[in-house]
């Protein structure tokens, strides 16, 4: 998984470099996020080696991996006993909720006081339990706040 990241990171450094694409620290970590989650699944169920291919298409990057099983991932319930397993469903809502400007801002504010990706998005995980919470408590349905309220 460590190689991976490694090569992903050598992948957007050097599009940067001989392509004169800027990629910021945020989408470097995003990319080796989701590079080594991908990597990590094919390591964990498919019975031989894996291909990372990276590429880059309309500013955004595409991640492929393959491995040599034929069949297609099937989801698994969560294990109550693994460590670390809990509370992955909100790192990852909060990963795929950077598309949305209110999250995004929030994520970006973080960054400007000096947190780390990981740091800020472990906030931004945080921020989306409590309003989960807050929507269970009250009974309430989820509606968007503007960028910057609370």
């Amino acid at each position: 998984m460590a190689e991976a990241r490694h090569a992903a990171r050598g992948f957007l450094t050097e599009v940067q470099a001989v392509h004169g694409i800027p990629v910021s620290d945020r989408a470097m970590g995003m990319v080796q996020l989701v590079v080594s989650e991908l990597v990590t699944n094919a390591h964990k169920y498919a019975p031989g080696p894996c291909l990372l291919d990276l590429e880059i298409s309309d500013g955004a990057v595409e991640i492929s991996v393959w491995d040599t099983d034929p069949t297609l991932p099937v989801a698994q319930a969560a294990d109550p006993g693994r460590v670390g397993q809990h509370g992955r469903a909100f790192f990852l809502s909060a990963f795929a909720a950077l598309g949305d400007p209110a999250s995004s801002a929030n994520y970006d504010k973080k960054i400007a006081q000096g947190k780390h990706h990981t740091q800020a998005l472990l906030r931004l995980a945080r921020r989306r339990a409590d309003v989960l919470f807050a929507m269970l408590r009250d009974g309430t349905f989820y509606e968007p706040q503007p960028a910057g309220a609370r």
